[in-house]
């Protein structure tokens, strides 16, 4: 396996992982990713986010 194929993997994780985080922990991984050069995973992240937000609100 490469290391890039270990990031992706890495990354894939993650964002199973934080889906039953808390919006706050979210955020601040998201934020995290971004600083450390990753606004893809950093943009999935928020997504979950907006995600969660519009099923409460019956959106989705």
């Amino acid at each position: 396996m490469t290391n890039d194929a270990r990031i992706a993997l890495m990354q894939r994780l993650l964002v199973i992982a934080m889906r039953n985080a808390s919006v706050e922990a979210i955020c601040e991984a998201a934020a995290l990713s971004e600083e450390a050069g990753s606004p893809e995973l950093a943009a999935e992240l928020r997504g979950i986010v907006v995600n969660r937000d519009d099923a409460e609100l019956g959106l989705g």
